[in-house]
């Protein structure tokens, strides 16, 4: 069967296929951009794409509203691309004046993006604002008249480039387990040592001395450790003494180091500690002098203090929430922490009257409820608390310590009955450690005998004696330890028996550092939110407020100890 055409459809069809679209001027933001600054001073990529970019506009009678910007920047991660921000900005303004800007340059798609966030931004200037996008060498134009072939090209581009990220990101941390494995670390090695890529192992980076850097560093530790220098004198010293050392660390990374773990063979990774393989992260550091010098930095630290010591602080965390731009709380848990501060009032008679305030101390950006006067108020509670509500509220937490002298008599036999338990436990511990400490110095005398006999080779004796050196301080360094915390523990539980015998008499007696310290005893993790304390009783503690009798407590001692 045959059709006559009776109606003619030429008009109708023109007017739905369209013309060419016609952006409303000619000015244009190009970028060319490369993914990390190395990239940028050693390679060309950047040169080649403005390069591009250029003879493009010229064809295209495109005219620049601004200088090309040539950057190094991510193209995955939306929110640290700072350039591409700042262009799209400079758009997105301009549409509000006489000559607004109505086409962006790149050399290719994956120049522009490489997530999905990005896209989004460009796309909503090219259907909210008639802007046109150019990816010169993929031959791509894309307007919001363009076809949906074209629309189809972008989005595929974009998913691929998402993928590429994806696939990357995988294989780094494919790479990155690998090396925590095999106990090496998953990065540049820090002052001291070098990164080498061993043909031997297939080209696998490992770590070796660097000397002589490793020589400077080592005599650091050695200055720090004798407790007889600042971290000032120890540089001046060393920079003097090494003047082969062309770059040496300041000051302010002097003190860093000497708190890697990195140096007596393992590292720190993702708030975890790891061990370092030994053969392939040598000890630069024996173990026990890096334990010596943490001593020593620790003991440096000076507590700040105000014009009067406000005992609580240190003590207790904020527990309030964060508010939204319209004051409502939300989720976030401030988790800050409570200072002090004085506030001083002149009487009429003319002396001076001083009243001691706590509050968060938090700086966020985001207001913490209790740091909101408003706020509180409307919860019917100060967010200021005078330094007398707060220890009403911590005496609550010692009346529920509160036992008869009967009570108090069976759990100190319980708690000494433990106390010989752990000694012999702890004493067996002591002369394993002190048998093992003398084993390793016979073994070193007989290796010097060895030596001098010419048994072994005087690179075995340093090896041997090296690592058994190394163990000996790790052992004394336990056994110092060990010894330390039994007595601390002995003198905390003679403290904790004295507190129960009159705790609440001897809270309110108690000066305010004595009350401080028994709360530190007595609990932990303690909590200030909308005028009350939370809190988490330590062990025994936990035990003695839950069982009132004594055989409901001494059946729990299995487990409870």
């Amino acid at each position: 069967m045959t059709f006559v055409k009776i109606n003619d459809i030429r008009a109708i069809r023109a007017s739905l296929s369209g013309v060419e679209f016609k952006p409303e001027t000619n000015f244009a933001v190009a970028m060319g951009r490369v993914s990390i600054q190395k990239n940028k001073d050693k390679g060309s990529s950047d040169e080649a794409q403005l390069e591009r970019m250029e003879k493009y506009m010229g064809d295209k009678a495109l005219v620049l509203a601004h200088e090309p910007w040539d950057v190094a920047e991510t193209g995955s991660k939306h929110d640290k691309r700072r350039h591409f921000i700042e262009m799209l900005e400079l758009v997105k303004t301009s549409q509000f004046t006489p000559k607004p800007i109505k086409h962006i340059v790149f050399s290719h798609q994956s120049r522009s993006n490489r997530n999905r966030e990005s896209a989004r931004e460009i796309e909503n200037l090219i259907r909210s604002s008639d802007v046109t996008l150019h990816c010169v060498r993929d031959g791509l134009v894309l307007n919001r008249h363009s076809p949906f072939e074209d629309w189809l090209r972008w989005d595929i581009f974009n998913g691929l480039n998402e993928k590429f990220i994806v696939d990357h990101t995988k294989n780094v941390w494919d790479g990155i387990f690998k090396r925590l494995e095999m106990g090496l670390f998953p990065g540049k090695a820090p002052f001291g040592y070098k990164n080498h890529r061993s043909d031997a192992l297939g080209g696998l980076s490992i770590f070796m001395l660097d000397s002589p850097e490793c020589d400077w560093i080592r005599e650091a530790f050695e200055l720090m450790a004798t407790d007889l220098y600042s971290i000032t004198e120890v540089k001046a010293m060393l920079d003097a003494k090494h003047k082969d050392v062309e770059k040496s660390p300041d000051e302010k990374r002097l003190g860093e180091s000497f708190r890697e773990a990195f140096y007596y063979g393992e590292f720190e990774y993702m708030g975890q500690l790891w061990k370092g393989h030994p053969e392939y992260h040598p000890v630069l550091v024996p173990f026990g002098l890096w334990k010596k010098v943490q001593e020593v930095l620790e003991n440096r630290i000076q507590p700040k203090v105000t014009e009067r010591n406000h005992p609580y602080i240190g003590l207790i965390r904020c527990g309030g929430h964060l508010l939204d731009e319209e004051g409502l709380e939300t989720e976030e848990v401030c988790g800050g922490s409570v200072t002090a501060e004085e506030k001083r009032k002149t009487l009429k008679d003319g002396s001076l009257k001083r009243h001691h305030y706590y509050r968060c101390a938090s700086r966020r950006t985001k207001r913490c409820s209790q740091r909101s006067a408003d706020y509180m108020k409307s919860r019917g509670v100060n967010a200021h608390y005078r330094e007398e509500a707060l220890e009403t509220l911590m005496q609550e937490i010692v009346r529920k310590i509160s036992f008869t002298t009967e009570q108090v008599g069976w759990m100190k036999a319980l708690l000494l009955k433990h106390h010989h338990e752990s000694s012999s436990t702890e004493r067996q511990q002591r002369d394993a450690l002190k048998t093992r400490y003398e084993m390793l110095f016979r073994y070193q005398e007989r290796a010097y005998e060895d030596k001098l006999g010419g048994v072994i080779t005087e690179e075995m004796f340093r090896e041997k004696n090296g690592k058994w050196t190394s163990e000996r301080e790790e052992v004394k360094a336990r056994l110092d330890g060990l010894e330390n915390n039994f007595d601390e523990r002995i003198e905390n539980g003679i403290a904790c028996i004295e507190l129960l015998k009159h705790a609440e008499t001897t809270w309110k007696n108690a000066t305010k550092e004595m009350k401080a310290r028994i709360i530190k005893i007595l609990v932990s993790n303690l909590v200030l939110v909308n005028g009350s304390l939370r809190y988490e009783m330590k062990k025994p503690f936990d035990v003695l407020v839950k069982g009132s009798s004594e055989s409901e407590w001494w059946t729990r001692t299995g487990s409870n100890r």
